[in-house]
């Protein structure tokens, strides 16, 4: 906090210098506030107290429109050596320049409904299985095409195949990532070790597959998927995910860039990644 008010003092103070080196002493002299002022006192003092409330005048209108712009503003930039990552408030499936991540279970399951093993329908993958009407068959040719490799052990969920949670399963431009994984009564749920790992491998499964363009992610874990701690915020698994991407040497080459789109939600803020 004393940072940033710190960071606008030393704006102001660099406006009010750059006033004062323009506009002679003379002219402040003028100002019907000093002309008022009948004091017995100089007019080089009469002249410092109009100066010290101009940079407090200042100070106020730059924290006014900070105030505003932070109020409705819809994306944050953290640019680092090497990476930049965009943080936006937006629809995932309304992207149309980039590859889409979009979150399926360990098993690629696409059927949509209301029981506890199947997709909800709001959920992003329940919104993109009924959007783009993929079928099982096809998923099973994707995986076939790509050649991509079954985990050693199956799904707790009816011994069905499974793969590794960070696997990525390319569709057009949409990167389909298994994701949660099923418990025996076919829930999402994933625990923190569990997470990380995932995140691990999808920031390398990126690398192979972003081809020279922006990826699009939503936050994991901040849907329907039963994570380790119930109490875990949208905020805090965003941290987590900015804070293993850092680390990871797997990181979108610039000019790409990493977005990860997420919703506007109670308890949640753009402004608190600045300390990110």
């Amino acid at each position: 906090m004393f940072k940033k008010i710190f960071r606008h003092m030393s704006w102001a103070f660099g406006i009010t210098s750059a006033i004062f080196a323009f506009v002679s002493d003379s002219i402040f002299k003028k100002i019907f506030i000093i002309e008022n002022i009948k004091a017995n006192i100089s007019d080089d003092f009469k002249v410092a107290i109009i100066k010290i409330l101009l940079f407090i005048f200042i100070f106020l209108i730059i924290k006014i429109i900070v105030f505003i712009y932070k109020k409705f503003r819809s994306t944050v930039v953290i640019k680092k050596i090497g990476y930049s990552i965009y943080i936006e408030y937006g629809d995932i499936l309304s992207k149309c320049n980039g590859k889409r991540i979009i979150n399926f279970d360990e098993c690629f399951s696409t059927d949509v409904g209301e029981k506890t093993y199947e997709i909800n329908k709001t959920s992003l993958c329940g919104q993109y299985i009924q959007k783009t009407n993929i079928k099982n068959h096809q998923i099973r040719k994707l995986l076939k095409q790509y050649n991509i490799k079954a985990s050693a052990t199956n799904s707790l969920f009816q011994n069905k195949i499974r793969y590794e949670s960070g696997t990525l399963l390319p569709n057009g431009d949409d990167l389909l990532l298994a994701f949660a994984k099923l418990n025996k009564d076919g829930l999402g749920c994933m625990s923190y070790d569990e997470f990380i790992e995932c995140l691990n491998l999808l920031w390398k499964e990126i690398d192979k597959y972003y081809g020279g363009k922006d990826v699009y992610m939503p936050i994991l874990g901040s849907g329907v998927t039963r994570m380790w701690d119930e109490s875990l915020t949208q905020q805090k698994i965003l941290e987590i995910i900015l804070k293993s991407y850092s680390l990871t040497r797997y990181k979108l080459k610039l000019p790409c860039k990493l977005h990860i789109v997420c919703k506007e939600r109670e308890g949640f803020s753009l402004n608190e990644i600045e300390n990110y």
